[in-house]
């Protein structure tokens, strides 16, 4: 009794372990995906604010013939459209400094000051700092490394679920040929469509006939393809 209670308190503690683990990790996953959003925002931020600036001074041109194409690129900033194109190949994945890069070189018109671009510079600064820090001793990702022995674990999984499921196609077709054979060898023997065919005695009297007595006379008895017939 003493060595389950010490073996039930190891499996105890080991499961609290497993939790704090699962709640520190999760921690460090929200806290990184709020530390992408802020550094994205600050980005957005600076050049949004030039495009305000430009629409409300030029407010009174636009949708007019004195509307000029800053203007109308101004009030694009703030314009969240559908775009329904579909590259014609496989597009290649982005660090989030490569999508903050692409985000400043598309509204570059709109960070104008030095103050603006010092803004921007350090946002790519701290991301170049934190990709930095999440490599290994060979200057790669750890979360690529990482992401590469999920997806080959994932596809180790799909392989044996192929396997598995393969398995059980060839069960279950050898389960059908088995189960069509002996329903094949128990047709020739099969008396599922008999009945009682109810008759008067007072019927044979009479000539016999399939429709009055069920059945016909001897004369016209006979054996076609190993079955009986009346």
């Amino acid at each position: 009794a003493a060595a389950a209670g010490v073996a039930d308190a190891g499996v105890l503690r080991a499961q609290l372990r497993e939790v704090a683990a699962w709640l520190h990790i999760n921690s460090m996953r929200s806290e990184t995906l709020q530390f992408n959003l802020l550094c994205e925002q600050k980005v957005r931020n600076v050049y949004r604010k030039r495009a305000f600036v430009s629409v409300l001074d030029g407010q009174g041109r636009l949708g007019t013939e004195e509307e000029e194409e800053h203007l109308t690129t101004a009030v694009s900033v703030f314009r969240d459209r559908v775009d329904f194109s579909l590259p014609n190949v496989v597009p290649k994945p982005q660090t989030l400094a490569q999508h903050v890069q692409a985000l400043a070189q598309a509204h570059s018109e709109f960070i104008e000051t030095e103050e603006d671009k010092a803004a921007v510079a350090a946002v790519e600064a701290q991301l170049e700092a934190v990709a930095l820090a999440a490599t290994d001793g060979d200057g790669d990702p750890l979360d690529e490394k990482e992401f590469g022995a999920e997806q080959e674990q994932e596809q180790e999984q799909e392989q044996e679920q192929e396997q598995e499921q393969e398995q059980e196609q060839e069960q279950e077709q050898e389960q059908e040929q088995e189960l069509a054979q002996e329903v094949a060898s128990q047709d020739a023997y099969s008396r599922d469509g008999e009945k009682v065919v109810p008759w008067s005695p007072l019927l044979l009297c009479e000539t016999p006939s399939r429709e009055a007595h069920g059945f016909v006379p001897a004369s016209e008895l006979g054996v076609v393809d190993n079955k009986s017939f009346f």
